[in-house]
């Protein structure tokens, strides 16, 4: 039973490290993100900034889904159905998407648009889509 414990505790330690490894790596639609805001000068090009980097983050997000898509294609281990996550896949990326709109349009809709709060729907949408390719990278690193 003592071995089983530590067992456990190793593999959610080795867990938890490599969540913070993925949670802290900035992607490098970030970097450009950051570079590009220093070089705003006024308010459209900051607004530009915020779009390039809203496209950017869900382009890797397409593509972390076709990846992990593809990875669930492939016949998984005994006692898996990769079949079913393939749609629990498709499913909860439509349900998230739907989410990410109304929690987003919460805050859009509070602040309005014309104003130094304007951009915080935006931010809100980028903050979520970080997390989602985070929690996806992560996931995904456990398929074969």
């Amino acid at each position: 039973m003592r071995g089983v414990r530590v067992l456990l505790v190793f593999l959610v330690t080795c867990f938890m490290a490599m969540h913070a490894n993925a949670k802290n790596a900035p992607s490098q639609s970030k970097k450009q993100f950051d570079h590009c805001l220093k070089g705003a000068f006024d308010d459209g090009s900051l607004i530009r900034c915020y779009a390039i980097y809203t496209e950017r983050l869900k382009a890797d997000l397409r593509r972390e889904n076709r990846r992990i898509a593809l990875a669930l294609s492939k016949p998984g281990p005994a006692l898996t159905d990769y079949a079913a996550a393939t749609k629990n896949l498709k499913a909860a990326h439509a349900a998230w998407l739907r989410y990410v709109e109304q929690d987003c349009d919460l805050l859009h809709n509070t602040f309005g648009e014309g104003n130094a709060f304007a951009l915080v729907g935006t931010e809100c949408t980028n903050t979520h889509y970080e997390n989602r390719l985070k929690s996806l990278k992560f996931s995904s690193g456990f398929l074969p």
